[in-house]
């Protein structure tokens, strides 16, 4: 984890790449770099082998991870977004097929990213402490099954995706 980190912090966007983007996944890569510690001290705090208060880790780690699926979406979304105007151009410009089943492949699997984090987010707010805020606490367990469930199903489908590419 630190190794990936330490390449993309030492290759930032060039000339014409989206820099927003790049600012958005770095502010991912860092929220994950803190909540990996945070959720070791709330488990071996819960085993009693950290004299703290798991449940306080346990907190501080899931509104860590909630911020990281807010720059996730974010970031998602941007490149959604993108991937749509160069198709249009394309579209415009009457390019070769090849660049547009690219584009469409990028696009799937943007959307595919864009499933997971969102339904990640709905269970990480259903997390949350705060009964009333959005709808916190709210879910039945199946609800919160089923939305993880979606979650892991979509980065399966984009493992599976990716290994049948290469």
């Amino acid at each position: 984890m630190i190794r990936a980190n330490l390449s993309h912090f030492s290759n930032p966007p060039k000339k014409g790449e989206d820099k927003v983007s790049y600012e958005l996944q770095s502010a991912v890569n860092v929220l994950y770099l803190l909540y990996t510690p945070l959720e070791h001290i709330a488990w071996l705090s819960d085993l009693k082998l950290l004299p703290f208060d798991s449940a306080r880790w346990f907190r501080y780690s899931l509104y860590v991870w909630t911020a990281a699926l807010i720059c996730s979406i974010m970031r998602s979304l941007r490149v959604y977004f993108g991937i749509q105007r160069r198709r249009a151009a394309l579209e415009f410009e009457g390019e070769l097929s090849d660049a547009k089943k690219r584009l469409a492949l990028e696009e799937q699997e943007e959307l595919l990213s864009l499933l997971s984090f969102t339904t990640d987010f709905i269970n990480a707010v259903n997390f949350l402490p705060f009964k009333g805020f959005l709808w916190a606490q709210t879910f039945p367990a199946w609800k919160t099954g089923a939305f993880g469930f979606i979650a892991s199903f979509a980065g399966l489908l984009k493992i599976y995706r990716a290994t049948k590419r290469h």
